[in-house]
């Protein structure tokens, strides 16, 4: 019997496939995540989106991702919604906190995601 447990936990093991021709990479859970860039450590930055789970937010955590950027969102929920990231949460690269910045987080991040940054990054 236990056996045959750690034989199907295997189906819950992530697994990532390398595409050469386009130099990304994909990685599988239990749900299939969109191909990402993949970077040399010295490449990817630790992003930090502050409201990451808005409009905007959004927007901007799913072009990080794109990149292949490591992206942390801290969002209260208020007015965003964990649907517009659903698609990123289990992938190796994302993080989610519920958290509002009101009050004091630390965090080590390369990179703030604010107004400023988001005109850097499109």
């Amino acid at each position: 019997m236990h056996a045959r447990f750690t034989q199907g936990l295997a189906s819950y093991q992530s697994k990532s496939i390398f595409h050469p021709d386009s130099h990304t990479i994909s990685y599988t859970t239990l749900s299939r995540f969109p191909p990402v860039k993949l970077l040399a450590a010295s490449e990817r930055k630790r992003i930090l989106v502050t409201g990451g789970a808005g409009f905007v937010g959004s927007h901007l955590v799913d072009r990080l991702m794109l990149l292949g950027h490591e992206v942390t969102v801290i969002d209260n929920f208020f007015t965003g919604s964990k649907t517009t990231i659903s698609h990123w949460i289990g992938h190796p690269n994302f993080e989610i906190v519920r958290h509002d910045v009101v009050e004091p987080f630390m965090i080590e991040c390369d990179r703030e995601g604010s107004q400023y940054c988001q005109s850097q990054v499109f």
